[in-house]
């Protein structure tokens, strides 16, 4: 017990889906001691939590692997929401067959993750502004230097040439398109 009470864990058991035990750290991290462990649970969750509990509640799988971790929402008191990466397993307690459930808070893991991935959206989309940009900045040297040269014309010789009016309106185009992309 007191290696049990011990650990960076929270560690509950089951029989049924009433704990019957949980370790100091469970009621720390959701502020109060647990009841039904289903009560504990995210509502979008506890369907989920009990068909994977229903599947290995004290069973020993045939292979004689514990079942893989899965994770599961738990509600604290304060209100907040912790992520918890569970391992279950079956065990004998005071006589009876009891499910063990080893619970590790990876919250900040997923929160970091998320922002990860949020990060990355951002640095997608500025890679996107980026090259459309360069290739609007393009196409904007192209209009500048037509309007220059018709410029330069009209005030040498009084009159503009066609390809150059055609030129900034084919640039222009480009540009039109390049935004509706």
């Amino acid at each position: 017990r007191t290696l049990v009470d011990s650990v960076s864990d929270s560690i509950v058991v089951l029989v049924g889906d009433q704990a019957v035990y949980h370790n100091p750290v469970y009621e720390r991290l959701l502020g109060h001691a647990v009841r039904s462990f289903l009560d504990d649970v995210a509502p979008e969750d506890r369907a989920p939590f009990r068909q994977y509990y229903g599947r290995h509640h004290g069973m020993s799988p045939p292979d004689g692997e514990a079942p893989g971790p899965y994770e599961v929402e738990l509600l604290a008191q304060a209100g907040h929401r912790v992520s918890m990466e569970v391992r279950a397993g079956a065990v004998d307690y005071q006589g009876q067959r009891a499910t063990m459930l080893v619970m590790s808070n990876v919250t900040e893991r997923n929160n970091m993750q998320g922002q990860l991935v949020q990060a990355q959206k951002m640095e997608s989309v500025g890679r996107l502004a980026g090259g459309v940009a360069h290739d609007f900045n393009n196409l904007l040297s192209a209009v500048m230097g037509y309007a220059q040269r018709a410029d330069m014309q009209l005030h040498a010789e009084g009159r503009i040439d066609g390809n150059y009016l055609d030129g900034i309106r084919k640039a222009a185009e480009r540009g039109a398109q390049l935004t509706s992309q």
